[in-house]
Parts: structure tokens; C-alpha cells; sequence
């Protein structure tokens, strides 16, 4: 049990932490995020099983120029308990955010918020995010949605399957939001 994040990579100078392998671990009941990304780049997350977070599991959430997250791979993890969002990517002003892979992770029960959020600031963009092979589950709502994006670009959610809480697919129930996507360019969504 911690009272913050499970781990935070990042910075206090100009210079990104890069290089990062976070792999083989568990992590049970953090009072803020799981793993927040803050200032980083070539980081690979694997076969980490983390839950019960305060706020997000996954958190890129860079805060103000030039600070940025790149290269980043997500696999093979397994999620559980309670949570706000799976994956966020927000933060303030910043432009360097993206080319993130997420794939293969699985998640064993619902959270209270999106499962995936990508959103900027006016003026940036989240850019190449791609997410195939995952298994995921939103909370049942009308403020829900499985995707949420915001000024994102080059995104692919391709060949996952994404369950409403106590209801089965996405594609069953159509009152909630599979994809909610606001000034965005080149979104592909693939059912498989």
C-alpha cells in the first residue's frame, strides 16, 4: 500500500528518463496512480499485475513543456480492482507525447471512469497510440465511454475486445459511448 503511485518515471531537470524496464512485479492498493509516466522515454512495461489505484492504472501525464513521453510499450499486464481511468494521456501543454504501443493486457474488472482517454490542450495533439490485443472494461454509463479522445491523431484500436460492466460487448448496447472522439484525424477503429 503506498499513499501515491506505484512508480513514477520522470524528471526534475530537463533530461527525459529513458531506458526504463518495469517488468515481473505486482502492486496492490496505491492511493494515486499505478504507473505515471511523466517525463520519459523508451519505456517498456511488462507482465505487471497492478489494481485498486486512487486515480489512473496507466498515466501519461506530462505537465508542461518540453516535458514529453515516446516510445512506450505496454504488455502482458493484468489490471484488477478499482480505479478512475485504465489509460490517460493528458497532461498540460505539450506536443511530444505519443508513439505508445498497448497491447495484450488484460483487465479483470471495471473501473469508475473511461478506459482509455487521450486528450490535449488547444493547439497540441496526442499522436501514434495504438492498442490491439487487450481486453478491456468500462463501467456502465452514460458518461462512460470505452474510447476518449481529444485532439488525438494517428490513433489504432485494433483487435480488442471491450466489455460494458454486467452487459456483455459494446457492440450490445449502443446507449453507451463505444467511441467518443472530438477533433481528431486518422482514428482507426477495427472490430474484430
Amino acid at each position: 500500500h503506498v499513499y501515491g503511485d506505484f512508480v513514477t518515471v520522470g524528471t526534475n531537470n530537463k533530461t527525459p528518463s529513458s531506458g526504463i524496464l518495469i517488468q515481473n512485479c505486482h502492486f496492490d492498493t496505491a492511493g494515486r496512480q499505478g504507473i505515471a509516466l511523466t517525463d520519459a522515454s523508451q519505456v517498456d512495461i511488462n507482465n505487471v499485475t497492478l489494481g485498486n489505484t486512487g486515480a489512473d492504472t496507466f498515466d501519461l501525464e506530462s505537465s508542461s513543456p518540453p516535458q514529453g513521453v515516446s516510445n512506450v510499450i505496454i504488455e502482458n499486464t493484468t489490471s484488477f480492482g478499482k480505479g478512475a481511468v485504465w489509460f490517460s494521456a493528458g497532461g498540460n501543454a505539450n506536443s511530444n507525447t505519443g508513439n505508445v504501443v498497448v497491447r495484450n493486457n488484460t483487465m479483470t474488472s471495471t473501473q469508475a471512469g473511461d478506459v482509455v482517454n487521450l486528450w490535449a490542450p488547444a493547439g497540441y495533439t496526442k499522436d501514434k497510440f495504438t492498442f490491439t490485443g487487450n481486453t478491456l472494461r468500462a463501467g456502465a454509463s452514460t458518461t462512460v465511454s470505452a474510447l476518449q479522445l481529444t485532439r488525438a491523431s494517428n490513433m489504432k484500436f485494433d483487435n480488442n475486445s471491450v466489455y460494458f460492466a454486467n452487459r456483455g460487448k459494446s457492440s450490445d448496447y449502443t446507449h453507451e459511448a463505444a467511441i467518443c472522439a472530438y477533433q481528431r484525424s486518422n482514428v482507426k477503429a477495427i472490430a474484430n
